[in-house]
């Protein structure tokens, strides 16, 4: 078999900055198909476990009472890089949006939860040396893995109530590469028959879609979500800056192209930051899309003021009560 190396948390290694793991069932069932090789980049530069969080600033790696660990960090990745290189392998899965193990997004030396693009310093030099590099977060969608019901909405405690009026559904896509694909979403059951024809139709007229998973896939991030320009429909959260449950905790909400289709708070800020909403983009909300959905008695969230671009809303109010 080939050789994966994966971040030793993923694996159930309790490596963690805070000494615990991030044990990922699906990482887990990469061993069917790989020899997994584990690595922790901190560790291997001579970093305790426990340590205090760190996180990149400018070209620097410090802690958050402000200790330099870069050379720490830059020993474990060539060290990394090194058995990378005896076992030839070719890939490697590391924990998204560490300072050393992210891929395409890392802290922002803030340590106040916000990210910006970016790769930690070991992902850094894995790819200048040609090894790619994936997230836990991103590896279903390079590889095209199918969840389950039950993956799709682990880590979340959902009322009952809700769990047992939600459909986990495949549908396929029209994607910006112009390849048809499979996404997957959790839905109200009530809403299921709409979904699936808002969505073939959708197909159909090669809109556009990046990609479409769970939020499970992102830790319930739904910013992260955003970020990744993932459409999305259940998320059992309140509204962002409020204490109200949103309606997508009750599967009755999409959100489609965040990246193309950005929301607009009532603070004016806009998620996921630097997005734009312009006509003549590729994956942008039209008048055509709106008319799919308005017309099976959704709501386009386009129309409000501050404007919402990518959400589409159908309230059912008997569904809605039933929380707890």
């Amino acid at each position: 078999m080939a050789c994966l190396l994966v971040s030793k948390c993923l694996l159930g290694f309790r490596c963690k900055y805070d000494g615990k793991d991030r044990v990922s069932g699906r990482v887990l069932e990469l061993s069917k198909k790989y020899t997994l090789i584990p690595v922790c980049p901190e560790e291997m530069g001579g970093l305790p476990t426990p340590r205090e969080s760190a996180e990149q600033v400018g070209d620097r790696v410090v802690t958050k009472s402000g200790l330099d660990v870069t050379e720490n960090l830059e020993l474990g990745a060539r060290r990394v890089l090194q058995i990378a290189q005896w076992f030839d392998a070719k890939e490697v899965v590391l924990k998204a949006r560490s300072p050393s193990c992210g891929s395409g997004l890392i802290y922002d030396g803030t340590f106040s939860g916000t990210l910006k693009k970016g790769d930690g310093v070991a992902t850094a030099l894995l790819k200048k040396n040609g090894v790619r590099v994936i997230s836990e977060e991103d590896f279903w969608i390079k590889h095209e893995i199918e969840m389950t019901f039950e993956e799709a909405i682990f880590g979340k405690a959902i009322p009952e109530s809700i769990l047992n009026n939600l459909e986990f559904v495949r549908l396929p896509f029209y994607s910006f590469e112009g390849e048809v694909r499979t996404g997957e979403m959790v839905v109200c059951r009530d809403v299921v028959r709409d979904v699936r024809e808002i969505f073939t139709l959708l197909l159909t007229a090669q809109f556009p879609i990046e990609k479409m998973k769970p939020l499970s896939c992102y830790g319930w991030d739904d910013e992260l979500s955003m970020e990744k320009n993932n459409t999305s429909c259940f998320n059992y959260r309140k509204i962002y800056r409020s204490d109200r449950i949103s309606i997508h905790a009750f599967g009755l909400a999409i959100d489609i192209n965040p990246f193309q289709n950005p929301y607009v708070a009532h603070d004016g800020s806009i998620h996921p930051k630097d997005s734009v909403y312009a006509h003549n983009k590729s994956g942008t909300i039209t008048r055509d899309v709106v008319k799919l959905f308005e017309s099976r008695g959704w709501r386009w969230g386009g129309r409000w003021n501050p404007p919402d671009f990518q959400h589409f809303e159908k309230p059912l109010p008997r569904l809605m009560g039933r929380v707890g």
